[in-house]
């Protein structure tokens, strides 16, 4: 019985585990592993943040059932796995996830070693602050499974890299990380991504900004549902001889043969509100862009809507925002919207989402398509709604019933439109610029079910009470027409444009920092994540501010 119960106590007694981190057992030794992997069988495996390549033998044992490894770290260089080691790795018939985060010394030559049929599985690799370029574009991993790639601050990889990583795995590529890599930030390298057209979300860092030649680029993935980058510049260029404000003549700049599909997608899809470049040029670009096709045959042909498909975006870096009014109305699928930093967390931002807002309601009055439940008021009561209930809205037949209306507004054209369908908002850093008369157009916003306001000193208690006031009248009385309500003052369309009541509750949390988001709200991980923990002694963050209107 003594050997029974001393058999139980055993660390190596159990049987199969979910996850096994030895990631801090930095003198285990290959044998000890192996035996411990023999015996748990993971699923999961934070591998020894110094493992060499006996370790990566020993991962044989667990072949079986091991579908993630994380041979990386979080917080710490790994200098000890090099190219080499990884020729160490056994077969994972199994693994779908592996992650080579800040392994600096990893460089293409060491992705080779994960072709060959090791990982045929493979459907996620993280090479986070490697050395990578990617100049055969991952070729040992191509014809394979692998659906999402991580680069970020991978300052070898450059355009060259992207181009080759998209064509070599085009057809399986679903999401891509480019943040902080060394990818220009410019409207032109992002026509790399033409033969991934399945991609689905992309992340090009709060430092990209998108013109209107980037904008057209990104119609080439027309299934792209989530996007985070630094801010949009949609401005239109000054024709020749206009005046430069200082009493000069403005000369012009010439039109690149590359951007005339940009100018043609930009027209399609907005109208001649949106060329970004002098308009005497465009058929004139048109024509070179012709004969230089043939040296760019990657180039795509022109598109008619980018962004169609959008759900989640995410905006905030080093530079204003710039001509928003232009696409916000044509993104009818975006259900979430973050706006950090002190240059996007702004009043005339948050004025052109309800000018976006506005317009598109104006359309669709005019057109007489508003749906029918557009005047239909919430029979809750009080409106308190408990709990994570505020965010689920009708259920499943509202959300299938938006879906509906989107296909029979694309049908209709591409300039019908019968209002956004934000549900999910997310204010973070905001400074001056940020005002809580800002806030109360938010309040024009019907379909909106969740509302965050991360570090912005605006969010004081009156405010909030203004904020909660406004929503709850939109909500019981039905707001009044555009421009003539507190939270109607920036929607376009005239004093004729009535905004619709609000439909469904609102969650609002207001959070002191960025790291006191509880689970689940807008942003997911990368608000409650990063530090890793809570130690250090450090004052806990205060609990957000939580109201169900």
């Amino acid at each position: 019985m003594a050997a029974a119960n001393s058999s139980a106590r055993s660390p190596f007694s159990s049987a199969h585990l979910q996850a096994l981190d030895v990631k801090c057992c930095l003198f285990i030794s290959a044998a000890e592993l192996q035996q411990l992997l023999l015996v748990r069988q993971p699923r999961e495996l934070l591998a020894p943040r110094w493992a060499e390549p006996p370790h990566l033998r020993a991962l044989s044992a667990a072949s079986a059932t091991l579908t993630s490894l994380d041979l990386g770290d979080a917080t710490t260089d790994v200098i000890s796995l090099v190219d080499g080691a990884l020729a160490s790795l056994p077969t994972l018939p199994a693994l779908r996830s592996l992650s080579l985060r800040r392994c600096t010394a990893i460089t293409d030559a060491g992705v080779a070693h994960l072709g060959s049929g090791k990982l045929p599985s493979l459907t996620h690799l993280d090479v986070t602050s490697t050395r990578v370029a990617g100049a055969s574009g991952f070729a040992s991993l191509a014809g394979g499974r692998l659906q999402s790639l991580v680069l970020l601050r991978c300052r070898g990889f450059g355009a060259t890299g992207l181009r080759f990583l998209c064509e070599q795995h085009a057809r399986v590529l679903r999401s891509l990380v480019l943040c902080g890599s060394g990818v220009p930030a410019t409207g032109v390298a992002l026509w790399c991504l033409q033969p991934a057209a399945w991609l689905q979300r992309l992340d090009l860092g709060p430092s990209w900004e998108v013109d209107g030649e980037g904008l057209a680029a990104l119609a080439c993935c027309p299934d792209l549902r989530e996007l985070r980058l630094g801010n949009f510049h949609l401005v239109p260029a000054r024709r020749h001889g206009a005046n430069n404000g200082d009493g000069g003549e403005d000369p012009g700049m010439a039109l690149p043969a590359a951007a005339a599909v940009a100018i043609a997608n930009a027209v399609a899809a907005f109208g001649a509100a949106a060329i970004w470049q002098p308009a005497d040029q465009l058929a004139a670009a048109t024509a070179a862009a012709a004969a230089e096709e043939e040296r760019q045959p990657w180039m795509p042909t022109p598109a008619a809507r980018p962004l169609e498909r959008l759900r989640v975006l995410r905006l905030g870096g080093m530079f204003a925002q710039h001509g928003l009014h232009l696409i916000l109305p044509r993104l009818r699928r975006l259900v979430t919207l973050e706006l950090s930093g002190l240059s996007t967390a702004r009043d005339s931002v948050l004025t052109e989402l309800a000018q976006a807002q506005g317009q598109a309601q104006g359309q669709a009055q005019a057109q007489g398509r508003l749906p029918s439940r557009q005047g239909s008021v919430d029979s809750s009561g009080s409106g308190s709604l408990a709990g994570s209930d505020a965010s689920s809205g009708g259920g499943r037949g509202e959300e299938e019933d938006d879906e509906m209306e989107v296909e029979e507004e694309t049908a209709a054209g591409p300039r019908a439109g019968g209002g956004m369908r934000l549900q999910e908002l997310r204010l973070v850093s905001g400074g001056p610029d940020l005002t809580a008369a800002g806030l109360l157009q938010l309040a024009a916003l019907p379909r909106l079910t969740r509302l965050a306001l991360v570090a912005c000193p605006c969010a004081t208690e009156p405010a909030v009470q203004q904020l909660v006031a406004a929503v709850r009248g939109r909500r019981d009385g039905g707001g009044g027409a555009a421009g003539s309500g507190e939270a109607g003052g920036g929607a376009s369309g005239g004093g004729g444009v009535r905004q619709p009541r609000r439909r469904r509750p609102l969650l609002l949390e207001v959070m002191a920092r960025a790291n006191s988001s509880p689970a689940g709200s807008v942003g997911g991980a990368g608000v409650a994540g990063g530090a890793g923990g809570a130690g250090g002694g450090q004052a806990e963050a205060p609990a957000p501010q939580v109201y169900n209107i």
